[in-house]
């Protein structure tokens, strides 16, 4: 991946686990994500989107707030 946010509890936990998706792509994207309490979105070089549901709820949340 090119671009990795987390969100997470803890900045240490949403730093970490960006840094390993970024690492490991979308298999250690699917499988962090699934096995911790956070949500992700990723960009490929190719520009390919990555979101977690919890991720794009989110947006979806703060983008109907803002109307």
């Amino acid at each position: 991946f090119d671009q990795v946010r987390v969100v997470a509890n803890y900045i240490v936990t949403a730093d970490l686990m960006a840094t390993v998706i970024v690492g490991g792509g979308v298999d250690t994207l699917n499988a962090s994500t699934s096995g911790w309490d956070v949500d992700a979105f990723a960009i490929e070089p190719a520009g390919t989107l990555f979101a977690t549901p919890g991720f794009t709820a989110s947006i979806a949340t703060a983008a109907s707030l803002a109307n």
